[in-house]
């Protein structure tokens, strides 16, 4: 069945968006992984400021990057622990009420909404996040270095959060297949998938 609010969710996009199936690990260091990325030709370097929003209610990935609302929702986990991620929303600054309250709902929470027609970054992050009791704000800083594998993006990126450094490694593809073989070469599908509002949560102890 589906849930409604991820409906509603889905009603706001235009165009035809496909899901892509992902898989994440993140640790200190992937020597393996890394050894073998470095023989081959990195297709992306971006480095990127970013504000997760975590909600003890939900598990989909709302954050903001490139003064964009971004959001992803998660449609289903796989047999295999894959999980299959479609996008949903990218929205510009000031946000729309209805927007907002869209947000809301992807985080699976209640509050009443000052009356306004508009919200400013500040705003937002100020009057619906900022003193809500299951809500918190998480400000990252990310290097991504991107490669591209039998048609599979495979991604590694150094992370900081607060005062804590990590590495995140990433596979997707509309192909679970490929997401498996190209685990398997660089000597990390024994790792256990971990999506980064999990992570986040747990590194935050939320």
């Amino acid at each position: 069945m589906t849930d409604p609010m991820r409906k509603n969710i889905t009603n706001q996009t235009i165009g035809q968006i496909i899901p892509r199936w992902e898989w994440r690990a993140f640790a200190e260091e992937f020597p393996s992984a890394e050894q073998i990325l470095q023989s081959l030709e990195c297709t992306r370097i971006k480095e990127s400021e970013e504000i997760y929003i975590i909600s003890k209610n939900s598990c989909d990935n709302c954050k903001i990057r490139n003064s964009l609302m971004d959001i992803k929702v998660l449609e289903k986990t796989g047999e295999d622990g894959l999980e299959l991620w479609k996008p949903v929303l990218k929205a510009s600054f000031p946000l729309s009420f209805e927007i907002v309250r869209l947000v809301l709902r992807t985080l699976h929470v209640r509050k009443p909404l000052v009356l306004r027609n508009h919200y400013t970054h500040h705003q937002f992050l100020g009057e619906i996040v900022g003193d809500h009791s299951k809500l918190r704000m998480l400000d990252i800083k990310k290097k991504r270095n991107g490669y591209m594998i039998d048609g599979t993006e495979v991604e590694i990126a150094e992370l900081q959060i607060g005062q804590k450094r990590i590495k995140t490694i990433a596979a997707e593809s509309e192909d679970a297949g490929k997401i498996k073989t190209v685990l398997k070469m660089l000597n990390i599908d024994h790792l256990a998938n971990t999506n980064y509002i999990k992570a986040l949560k747990k590194i935050n102890g939320f």
